[in-house]
């Protein structure tokens, strides 16, 4: 077992830090951690026990910083003993992700995997959610058309576009396995700006609940998130291929 995986300091993690910040656990009331930036690991030392060590070699794995969370700017998490959530302030923010440096391949693979996450439910939830609409909605339009010609067509076409909109959202979270680019973030946004207009017009032309409207709250998050991707992962901010993490 790694001594960074049970608490114990390395020989590294004992050197003189090259930055110590103080950092809140997100929970209620917040605690107060102690994080020291060494030159090859971060050191998190809690109110109480031992300290916990994340090599540099591990932060892919184990550190997760994010800048655009639904309602919270700035979080760490962190996989130690179990995964902690930290709040950030600007300044320690910038200061981590300096020491982390540019991001890699590696890096945008995790990227991409979270919305992965996130897009596969979503696409699941309009293909289950447009078959109702579509198929039984769509037979009382044929019936209408066929008796006297007078039928709404907005319901069917709404259900083939949820229908479209679901099947897209699984092909991109497919490629994001099979083949990451940075371009998939920018069809993630597209995708979502897409999904709040139908979302919006399905309340309004459709009925659907006004609950539905949340999705359009989400994809506006998502939108914002997927931009900032597309341009955190641009050529000229990524590290070179054959750099190696020491």
């Amino acid at each position: 077992m790694k001594p960074s995986e049970i608490g114990i300091l390395t020989d590294d993690a004992k050197a003189a830090p090259t930055a110590l910040f103080e950092i809140d656990e997100n929970c209620v009331p917040p605690r107060k951690w102690k994080l020291l930036l060494q030159g090859d690991s971060l050191c998190f030392e809690p109110p109480q026990g031992t300290p916990q060590v994340i090599l540099r070699a591990e932060v892919a794995e184990k550190i997760n910083l994010m800048d655009r969370a639904l309602f919270v700017r700035r979080l760490l998490i962190a996989k130690l003993r179990k995964q902690v959530i930290f709040r950030l302030d600007p300044d320690t923010f910038d200061a981590i992700t300096e020491w982390i440096g540019p991001p890699t391949e590696e890096d945008l693979k995790k990227a991409l995997r979270k919305y992965l996450f996130g897009s596969l439910p979503l696409g699941v939830l309009f293909v289950i959610t447009s078959i109702p609409l579509f198929g039984i909605v769509s037979l009382l339009w044929i019936h209408g058309v066929a008796t006297d010609g007078k039928a709404d067509a907005y319901p069917v076409l709404l259900g083939l576009i949820d229908l479209a909109l679901g099947i897209l959202i699984l092909v991109i979270g497919i490629l994001n396995w099979l083949a990451p680019h940075r371009i998939l973030f920018a069809l993630n946004a597209i995708w979502f700006m897409a999904m709040a207009a139908t979302t919006v017009i399905n309340v309004i032309v459709a009925g659907r609940s006004w609950w539905w409207l949340l999705l359009v709250v989400v994809g506006a998050f998502a939108v914002i998130g997927s931009i900032k991707e597309y341009q955190r992962f641009a050529p000229q901010h990524m590290a070179p291929k054959n750099e190696v993490t020491q």
